[in-house]
Parts: structure tokens; C-alpha cells; sequence
């Protein structure tokens, strides 16, 4: 994992070529986070976790669904896509993951909006399991995005891939692209 660099007391040195995500980036943590500008990131319980935090018992995948609805409640909220929500369920039957959403301010028809970039999912040991790019029109990335993605990467995973680096063969198997669709995921 890369290392911080702090600019000021509060705000880290980013430099992914992303202006305005750059800009805005004050600080890219690992696990739960919800007080950074351009991320939001929240531990996820292993869909087996049959009991909450008071002991109770609860069904199978309740705890890990309740992870995933913090997205949804904090000050600047980002829903969890169906297709990620899948992924999650898949990979985190047994064990606990990370998943990270990265985004940034920005403006549409003179009102600010949230412009979310991607998304990054780890292990509790750190380690890169997937990552999903934003898209925007016309189902495209827009390469700023990925340069943002690729680069916060850094800082919460070990060994993250970049989008660059992939085959279309890497590429299908992060589930970015729909084969049968011929589209992206």
C-alpha cells in the first residue's frame, strides 16, 4: 500500500490527474470512513454472520445487508449497485470484506451533484478483490475517473490492478464487461 504524504494537517498529498478529484481528496483511509470528501467506506460482515453486536441471532446475509444500507444513510449518500451487491454476495459468504466507493463534487444543469468514480473492494487483510468505474454517457469510462480510482487504489489495497494493465480477458473477469451483452457491467 502506498503511503500518506500530508500537503496540511488535514489534507493529503493525490496526484492521480484528476483535477477536481484531486482537489477535493483530503484524505483516502482504509476501512470504515465517512468524513472524507471524495470517499465513503464501510466494513462488510460475512453473509454467515448469524449474530449482531448485541448477541442477538439474525438470518443468514442480515448483518452484511445492514453494512451495505450505511451507504445509503450517511451525510452524502451513494447506493450500493445491484451488480456490486451480487459481487459482494458471492465473494463474502465466509469472510468479512471492505468496500470502498470514491467520488467526487461536481455540477449538472447548474446544481451540484455527487459524480461517484468507482468502486473498490478488499479483504480485511487488505487485498484487491475487485474494482467497478464509474461510467458515464453511453456507457464509456471517462479516463479521469480511472486515473482516480486506480490511484486512491493505492492507498487501501495491496497490488491493485489498473485498468491500463488489464486484457480484455482480466478485464471480463473483474466483471466490468458484460460478454454477453458485449457491454459494460
Amino acid at each position: 500500500m502506498k503511503t500518506i504524504e500530508w500537503e496540511t494537517n488535514n489534507k493529503m498529498r493525490f496526484e492521480s490527474g484528476f483535477k477536481t478529484f484531486d482537489r477535493q481528496t483530503n484524505c483516502i483511509y482504509t476501512g470504515n470512513v465517512i468524513g472524507a470528501r471524495t470517499q465513503i467506506s464501510f466494513c462488510v460482515r460475512a453473509h454467515n454472520t448469524l449474530k449482531n453486536p448485541a448477541g442477538e441471532s439474525v438470518g443468514p446475509g442480515a448483518m452484511q445487508e445492514y453494512d451495505l444500507d450505511q451507504f445509503g444513510r450517511c451525510n452524502t449518500p451513494c447506493r450500493v449497485p445491484q451488480h456490486i451487491r451480487d459481487a459482494i454476495y458471492r465473494e463474502g459468504q465466509d469472510r468479512g470484506l471492505i468496500l470502498y466507493c470514491f467520488r467526487h463534487l461536481g455540477y449538472r444543469d447548474g446544481r451540484r451533484i455527487i459524480v461517484v468514480d468507482g468502486w473498490v473492494l478488499t479483504d480485511h487483510e487488505y487485498n484487491h478483490v475487485k474494482t467497478w468505474y464509474g461510467l458515464r454517457g453511453r456507457q464509456r469510462f471517462q479516463e479521469k475517473s480511472v486515473a482516480a480510482v486506480d490511484e486512491a487504489a493505492k492507498y487501501v489495497c495491496n497490488n491493485p490492478p489498473s485498468i491500463r494493465d488489464m486484457t480484455l480477458r482480466e478485464f471480463v473477469g473483474l466483471g466490468l464487461y458484460d460478454r454477453v451483452a458485449g457491454r459494460v457491467a
